[in-house]
């Protein structure tokens, strides 16, 4: 559809087939509740131009555990999967890719697959994958935690972590960039720990 194809301040479960905005600026999800959870358990989710999810609310969270989560945006503004709000509960995690699910940013550019402002989880078998861009872009003092799974980026960088505090936790899976940064922390006050 063009716009916004789902836009609740509730929850919302997909688990087959496909839901999509081909409009520019348009997303294919949009939460904005308060604790409201995005979940995608198979089938895909995309959009052209535009967030494949967007959650505005706080202590949101967005779940993928199958399936394909993705854009063809080729700019830092439209991630695949926009997380807008911290949560008041540091240690919950907020976005968590994980299963056989998939999160791809398409896009040459400065495209990104995970932007947020809460803590990230990789396990199990997910791939989170970019190619110019970014794979994981963190804003405030937030975690992300690769346990499983795999976390990529062509010439453009897996993980990448702006603010001080920030943590990458490593101990399983993998994380990798073929000719750009597996991890690349802006501040220098950020604490990165591989094991496993």
């Amino acid at each position: 559809t063009t716009g916004t194809a789902i836009d609740t301040a509730g929850n919302v479960t997909v688990g087959g087939g496909t839901v999509s905005a081909t409009e520019s600026g348009g997303s294919a999800i949009k939460t904005t509740g308060t604790d409201s959870a995005a979940e995608v358990s198979g089938g895909t989710v995309s959009a052209t131009i535009g967030y494949a999810i967007c959650a505005t609310g706080n202590n949101a969270t967005v779940t993928v555990s199958g399936g394909m989560v993705e854009n063809a945006a080729n700019d830092h503004n439209n991630p695949v999967i926009y997380l807008f709000a911290a949560s008041t509960d540091t240690s919950a995690v907020n976005v968590t890719v994980s299963g056989d699910g998939m999160v791809q940013a398409k896009a040459d550019g400065w495209a990104i697959c995970i932007r947020a402002k809460g803590r990230v989880e990789v396990k199990d078998t997910a791939t989170v994958t970019a190619t110019t861009g970014r794979a994981i872009d963190t804003q405030g003092n937030v975690t992300v935690s690769v346990s499983g799974g795999t976390v990529s980026a062509t010439t453009g960088t897996a993980i990448f972590t702006f603010d001080a505090g920030s943590v990458v936790e490593v101990s399983g899976g993998t994380v990798s960039a073929t000719s750009g940064h597996a991890i690349y922390a802006y501040n220098n006050d950020v604490t990165v720990t591989a094991s496993g």
